[in-house]
């Protein structure tokens, strides 16, 4: 049963990191305000919070700490990635390119966080 959750656990959070990064895309791609707003409440949100749900059930189920140095850096970085799709895409007329780079880099870093855990 454990190998079986495990492999459910990160197959789950796979699709909530690919729907959070969707959210992410459409935001970024998204002139209407109407349309930057529908991607971030129904895509980037729910994206996240289902990223860490998992993410945490994760951790504790292999026996990480969830003040482990990777876990704290991805949140943050993650949560910044967030922050910039919140700040473009619920206002009008915000200009892309610094929120679009701010969370490109940190997905960059929290992927980077996650491959490279053991080096931390």
């Amino acid at each position: 049963m454990g190998v079986e959750l495990l492999f459910a656990l990160r197959f789950a959070k796979f699709l909530a990191i690919a729907l959070f990064l969707a959210g992410l895309a459409a935001t970024f791609a998204s002139e209407r305000l109407e349309a930057k707003r529908r991607s971030v409440g129904l895509l980037v949100a729910p994206g996240f919070l289902l990223t860490w749900g998992f993410g945490f059930a994760l951790a504790m189920l292999v026996g990480h700490s969830l003040f482990a140095p990777f876990i704290l850096y991805t949140l943050l970085a993650s949560f910044v990635a967030l922050q910039a799709a919140l700040f473009y895409g619920l206002a009008e007329d915000r200009p892309r390119r610094n929120p679009l780079r701010i969370a490109v880099l940190c997905v960059i870093a929290s992927f980077y966080f996650m491959v490279y855990r053991h080096a931390l």
